[in-house]
C-alpha cells in the first residue's frame, strides 16, 4: 500500500505527491504485486477531503489497472501544536461526527471514480475521533494497533500491528 500524497499540516493545508510515489508503483508494478494506495490527511472540511479524493484521483489514474487494493483515506494528527486538523480538534471546531462526515467524502468520492475505498486509523481515533463502527458498516477499516492483542471492538478489514517488517529481499524497515 503506497502513499500517492499527502496534505501539509500547515495552515494553507497543501496538496503534495510524494516524491517517490511514480518510482515505488512502478516497481510494485514490475515485481507483480497487489497495489493499493493511500491519502495521508489533514482535511478540516468534507470539501478538503473531497479536494483530497480529486487530487488522489488524478494521481493514480494512469495506474488504475494495476490498482487491486483499495485507496486508503489515512486520517491522522499531525502531532504537532501548529497542525492544522490538531488545532482545530482540541478547539472543538471539528467534532467527531464532523470528521466522520469528512472520512466519509473521501471515500464516497473514491468510490464513484471506480475504487474500492477504504479508511486508515489507530485504534484510539476509530474511537475518540472517527465513528470507527459507523464507518465500518460502508468502508473496510484498515486499522493499526501496535500489539499482537487487539481489543479494538469494531470491524476491521486489515490490522498493522507493527509500525515496522522485515521482508526478505528489501534492505531496511517497510
Amino acid at each position: 500500500i503506497l502513499r500517492a500524497g499527502y496534505r501539509g499540516y500547515a495552515e494553507e493545508g497543501t496538496l503534495n505527491k510524494d516524491v517517490k510515489f511514480d518510482t515505488y508503483i512502478s516497481a510494485a508494478i514490475k515485481q507483480g504485486l497487489d497495489i493499493g494506495i493511500y491519502f495521508y490527511s489533514q482535511a478540516v472540511s468534507t470539501a478538503e477531503a473531497q479536494a483530497e479524493a480529486k487530487y488522489t484521483v488524478n494521481l493514480i489514474k494512469n495506474y488504475k489497472k494495476y490498482i487491486t487494493l483499495p485507496v486508503a483515506f489515512d486520517y491522522e494528527f499531525a502531532e504537532v501544536s501548529s497542525g492544522r486538523f490538531d488545532k482545530r480538534w482540541k478547539n472543538k471546531t471539528l467534532n467527531k461526527t464532523k470528521c466522520t462526515k469528512i472520512a466519509t467524502a473521501y471515500c464516497d468520492y473514491i468510490t464513484k471514480a471506480g475504487y474500492d475505498a477504504m479508511v486508515y486509523a489507530n485504534k484510539s481515533f476509530l474511537s475518540e475521533v472517527i465513528d470507527g463502527k459507523t464507518i465500518s458498516k460502508t468502508y473496510p477499516i484498515w486499522m493499526a494497533n501496535y500489539t499482537t492483542n487487539t481489543t479494538y471492538s469494531g470491524q476491521f478489514y486489515s490490522w498493522q500491528f507493527s509500525p515496522t517488517c522485515k521482508i526478505s529481499g528489501v534492505s531496511g524497515s517497510v
